[in-house]
């Protein structure tokens, strides 16, 4: 199952040298395939787009040998697939390229052998520094997964030539929370539309939709958001979700992923804390941080995501018209006692 397959299409997302051999990453490749792309688009879909692949490289062979001489240079193979995956691929080779490397940088740097591991180092060049192989393998990582973000958006701003991938499991699974990409996620607090950060979030981004939402809005109108995410909101739920809903989900999932250590914070907001897997930028980049910065930060968020649950609630009282009497004995009491030792304040 190939999407890819030649040196010149690697060099054009990646800066690989001309001496560099396809087939010390073909393995890694489809790793990559298997284990990040079949699951985000879905078996049907990730089979549709290989099999297209595959009969434009055979149509690639076909071509009068000056014509074939110039894609292959180019790496523009793709371009002889139907013309619908012509906008999809840059950003599908893209991905796997960038994740492909990053997985395998670390074993790129020395041969195995018989005769055991060794690094490879002549007279002329070295092994580039730990911090510099760390740093290299965090930017493709960023740039692999900002391919897959881009991906995804294309494939949801034409549905209806991508059949496959809206029946799969795959697209429920991009549906699953209220706050369903990095941008909606970005335009309540901003994390760069990284992916990465995105999806390190989303495990809490469950709990404030089971724990929080769910038990301010009430069973039924929870349930008649979800499904109406599905088919299209109506106007006045839209305006719930943008206006209230969205921002109160992100701003508490930000205060729970910084106490949780799920993210770090930086001069530039919040980011996936994905420098403890590599020791030497963990050192590199380490702060100090004010903890008591960090608390006031984070009660900030959780005030500010708070009010706007209950300006959500206020506005679905509002439009009982839209979205029914919501009893409130229907909803579960959310009870918070905060912790204030100065004034002999407790919570239990």
């Amino acid at each position: 199952m190939r999407v890819i397959s030649t040196n010149e299409e690697l060099k054009n997302y990646v800066s690989a040298t001309s001496s560099f051999k396809y087939e010390k990453i073909a393995p890694h490749i489809n790793r990559t395939i298997l284990g990040y792309i079949k699951k985000l688009l879905g078996e049907a879909l990730t089979a549709e787009i290989a099999a297209a692949y595959e009969a434009a490289l055979l149509a690639v062979d076909s071509l009068p040998s000056d014509e074939k001489l110039e894609i292959l240079s180019e790496g523009k193979q793709y371009r002889l697939m139907p013309d619908k995956y012509w906008e999809i691929m840059p950003y599908l080779q893209d991905a796997v390229t960038n994740i492909s490397f990053m997985n395998c940088l670390s074993q790129l740097q020395v041969t195995m052998s018989d005769a055991g591991i060794r690094l490879m180092v002549n007279e002329n060049q070295k092994t580039a520094f730990q911090w510099q192989i760390d740093d290299l393998k965090y930017q493709l990582a960023v740039d692999g997964y900002s391919a897959l973000n881009n991906l995804l958006e294309v494939l949801d701003s034409r549905k209806t030539d991508f059949p496959n991938w809206v029946e799969s499991d795959s697209y429920s699974d991009q549906k699953k929370y209220f706050v369903e990409n990095p941008e909606l996620f970005n335009n309540a607090y901003y994390i760069a539309n990284n992916r990465m950060t995105y999806l390190t979030l989303r495990y809490i981004m469950k709990r404030i939709e089971q724990f929080e939402v769910e038990r301010l809005v009430g069973a039924t109108v929870f349930e008649k958001l979800k499904a109406s995410q599905l088919t299209g909101y109506s106007v006045k739920e839209r305006n719930l979700m943008e206006n209230f809903l969205i921002p109160g989900i992100v701003l508490l999932t930000v205060a729970k992923g910084i106490k949780e250590r799920a993210i770090e914070v930086s001069d530039l907001g919040v980011q996936a804390n994905l420098y403890t897997y590599y020791a030497t930028l963990k050192d590199a980049r380490k702060k100090s941080h004010n903890e008591k910065e960090w608390m006031g930060m984070i009660q900030q968020l959780t005030d500010d995501g708070n009010e706007f649950l209950k300006a959500a609630r206020d506005y679905i009282d509002a439009n009982a018209d839209e979205f029914g009497v919501v009893p409130d004995d229907d909803i579960g009491v959310n009870f918070r006692v905060n912790n204030k030792p100065e004034r002999g304040i407790f919570g239990m």
